[in-house]
């Protein structure tokens, strides 16, 4: 110990230097495998909610073909219903498998003209997207245009308003060109719903040098 330290004395910024490479060595190697564990953690977690979702939406599927005794025929919005009743009932605990369901769910009842129900759906999916926080910014921008949309389609036009501008700039924040290009097209198209049409050129113009 006498030596060492003597040694430590005589050689005191070889030994720090020395010392300082080990612990960033020790460092950088904890750090790396703290990242790959993450990572792993990461990819199956991702794996299982491909999986839970896939499950759930082929159990939607069950019982609606022609050899199943059902009264009636089951149309695409029995289906949808249905799909939207059992989200709420059984997929409340797991957000990300939720949300994905019910960004597809809220769309496809928006396009078959169930615009109240795209309504209650695109808000239910917000939360979601919300709970999951910094990985569900791209679905919050996603969902606030839609949102603009919807509101829009329900004679809504202020709100609208203020839903397109919330995806254009939650867009513009994420640095998406043609998904900004998109929700700037949503903005001009709300401005021409209130009558504002001098304002929605411009944004048209903003949109198609985009």
């Amino acid at each position: 110990l006498y030596r060492l330290s003597k040694w430590w004395q005589r050689h005191p910024l070889g030994v720090t230097a020395g010392l300082v490479a080990v612990l960033v060595g020790v460092g950088g190697s904890s750090w790396f495998t703290l990242r790959l564990a993450d990572e792993r953690d990461r990819a199956r977690a991702a794996e299982q909610s491909t999986r839970r979702a896939a499950a759930f939406t082929a159990s939607l599927l069950e019982g609606t073909g022609a050899n199943a005794r059902s009264p009636r025929q089951v149309s695409v919005r029995d289906l949808l219903d249905n799909a939207v009743q059992r989200v709420d009932e059984e997929l409340n605990d797991d957000p990300e498998v939720a949300l994905q369901l019910r960004e597809a769910l809220s769309t496809a009842l928006h396009s078959w003209g169930a615009v109240a129900e795209s309504l209650k759906v695109t808000e239910a999916a917000l939360a979601d997207a919300r709970r999951l926080g910094p990985s569900g910014r791209v679905a919050v921008a996603g969902l606030s245009v839609l949102m603009g949309t919807v509101l829009h389609d329900l004679d809504r036009r202020d709100e609208a308003l203020d839903w397109a501008r919330r995806g254009e700039q939650a867009w513009r924040d994420i640095g998406d060109p043609a998904e900004h290009a998109h929700a700037v097209l949503g903005v001009a198209m709300s401005l021409a719903g209130i009558g504002r049409r001098e304002e929605a050129l411009s944004v048209f113009r903003e949109a198609l040098a985009a």
